[in-house]
């Protein structure tokens, strides 16, 4: 499988069937607005660190580890550095533009070992796992893991399988310290991105499945209850209210 900022491949490692993650490399003009590479407020590195999506997705499980939280997605086995050779055999076979700049002329493909689930034989989910798996958003938005892409195709069997867009604390998105580079309502946004794209995964499964429809938890009212309403205050209101509880990503322990 391949993705714009990576390759996914099946492969056996000691007999055992896992999945590679190979991904490309990033310049820090190609991660971050323009409008905030020209503040100097971040060095280069760090926003490289921060948004680079193997660094995002080691970042993510490296605090998954950290707080002995590893079951809130698939596991992930550790990095590896991928030699010349193999990086030969793959650009005969598959793919070889990996965007090296002169920084990172030379250096190995970096890749992710994570555990296989095949995702032919199972649905991203079904409806009897939207609760555990809005309690495993909030878990994470807890630990200071904002997942950012949160959409249908990133999960499998109801269980989050990718980071790559990930922000992980400490983050300069997440940082109410650094005013002169994000606003405090940019931050905010950044902290309910999670509770809104979960939310439009279960308003795209009732479009779906109309036969099929999901009417349990979610984080904030349903968006075509609150359109038929008269008098929509009370539900804009509530929908943009709910900042003090909601930012749950900056006030990690």
């Amino acid at each position: 499988m391949a993705k714009s900022n990576l390759l996914v491949f099946r492969v056996s490692i000691d007999d055992h069937i896992f999945a590679l993650k190979i991904f490309r490399f990033y310049d820090h003009h190609d991660v971050i607005s323009c409008d905030i590479v020209a503040l100097n407020a971040v060095m280069p590195q760090v926003i490289i660190n921060q948004l680079d999506p193997f660094y995002s997705e080691c970042r993510a499980y490296g605090r998954l580890e950290e707080t002995d939280n590893k079951h809130l997605a698939v596991q992930c086995y550790g990095y590896v550095f991928l030699d010349q050779a193999t990086e030969a055999h793959l650009a005969e076979r598959y793919y070889d533009r990996w965007h090296r700049t002169r920084a990172t002329k030379g250096r190995p493909l970096r890749a992710i070992v994570k555990e296989y689930i095949d995702s032919n034989d199972r649905e991203p989910f079904t409806p009897k796992m939207f609760p555990q798996m809005r309690r495993d958003v909030v878990a994470l938005n807890s630990l200071g893991i904002v997942v950012w892409d949160l959409r249908a195709d990133n999960y499998c069997a109801g269980r989050i399988i990718d980071f790559s867009q990930a922000r992980t604390v400490p983050h300069m998105e997440l940082d109410f310290s650094l005013k002169d580079v994000y606003s405090h309502w940019t931050q905010v946004q950044c902290c309910l991105n999670d509770y809104f794209a979960f939310d439009e995964i279960i308003d795209d499964w009732n479009d779906d499945h109309p036969n099929r429809v999901y009417y349990g938890p979610r984080f904030f009212p349903n968006r075509r209850f609150g359109f038929r309403l008269r008098n929509k205050s009370r539900y804009y209101g509530r929908k943009f209210g709910l900042e003090d509880i909601k930012v749950v990503a900056t006030y990690y322990d």
